[in-house]
């Protein structure tokens, strides 16, 4: 039981880190305001899947699935 509260805190930890850093990076970038709203949400949208997928192989880790 402590190994999937470990993986999960670090998946959040992970989650937050990959957003933070995406939306600090596009923040940065010299764009006008409508191209870095369009490119915050591009993403989030990746981010959004690279997430998911994270999580669907942690889920068959300890399921035992392959």
């Amino acid at each position: 039981m402590e190994d999937k509260n470990g993986f999960l805190k670090g998946l959040m930890v992970f989650a937050a880190g990959a957003v933070v850093g995406s939306v600090v990076a596009v923040l940065f970038t010299p764009k006008s305001g409508k191209e870095t709203r369009e490119k915050i949400k591009d993403l989030t949208g990746d981010t959004k899947e690279k997430i998911e997928d994270f999580i669907k192989k942690g889920e068959e880790l300890f399921s035992g699935k392959k």
